[in-house]
């Protein structure tokens, strides 16, 4: 009786232990499982959250371009022909602006030459070279300012064209006096002349500044030599200076 109850007690022991080892290896492998399950579902947030944020990054900068706004008063960050790099503003020119259209926007120019006029205009060219005897009073400006084309023509206070014979701002009727020189017996020197396309809506449009202009006459845009000083004028008319009428000559 001893051996069989011994028996059996072994039998029940060992029955446990394969139990019991079996149950041990389930639960690791179920925790495996999920293990794995858990490190897959990590890996795949992070690759959803990465991909958002770049979608969203890109989504910005794409809205930062479009709403960028050009701050000059004549669209000049698109215009081919104005040089940037060697813009200077017109204070007054701008003060103007702003107060007259409330707009936050400024009023810049480039300081160019005969060259770069022809560039733009498509304007005809004539070397002139002549030295007359002048009694008259013609307007003398230091500089030939680029404008650009202005988007509003008829503002107060814009440049209604799109090059200024100026001197460091926009020459405004009231102060053209400071222009105005009183030749009598003076020699001027006509170094080139060029001629004013009349263009609408496009390049080349220039004021013809003078004090008298007779009818037959052609507007012309002047570069001069006047006690050594070089100036721009537009009070010369271009007959005169290409030789084909005297000045002073009456024209009917």
């Amino acid at each position: 009786m001893k051996k069989k109850t011994l028996s059996i007690a072994l039998a029940l022991t060992v029955a446990m232990g394969i139990a019991l080892t079996g149950c041990g290896k389930d639960t690791e492998t179920k925790n495996a499982d999920k293990s794995e399950e858990t490190t897959v579902t990590t890996t795949t947030d992070e690759k959803s959250s990465e991909t958002e944020q770049g979608s969203t990054g890109d989504t910005d900068e794409s809205t930062e371009t479009e709403t960028e706004e050009d701050y000059t008063y004549c669209n000049l960050l698109s215009d081919p022909y104005f040089d940037m790099d060697n813009a200077i503003k017109d204070e007054n020119g701008t003060a103007g602006i702003q107060s007259a259209l409330d707009e936050d926007k400024e009023l810049l120019y480039n300081i160019v030459d005969g060259d770069r006029y022809v560039e733009i205009t498509g304007a005809e060219s004539y070397d002139v070279n002549k030295t007359i005897e002048m009694e008259d009073t013609i307007m003398l400006f230091p500089n030939l300012a680029y404008y650009g084309v202005d988007p509003n023509p008829a503002a107060f206070g814009g440049p209604v064209n799109e090059f200024q014979c100026m001197g460091d701002t926009l020459p405004y009727w009231d102060e053209l006096d400071k222009y105005k020189v009183h030749l009598s017996n003076e020699e001027i020197t006509i170094l080139k002349a060029y001629t004013i396309p009349d263009v609408d809506g496009a390049h080349g449009s220039l004021p013809a500044i003078a004090i008298e202009r007779h009818a037959n006459e052609t507007s012309a845009l002047c570069e001069v030599e006047y006690n050594g000083t070089h100036y721009w004028t537009t009070s010369i008319p271009l007959e005169c200076a290409n030789g084909q009428r005297e000045y002073g000559e009456w024209v009917e």
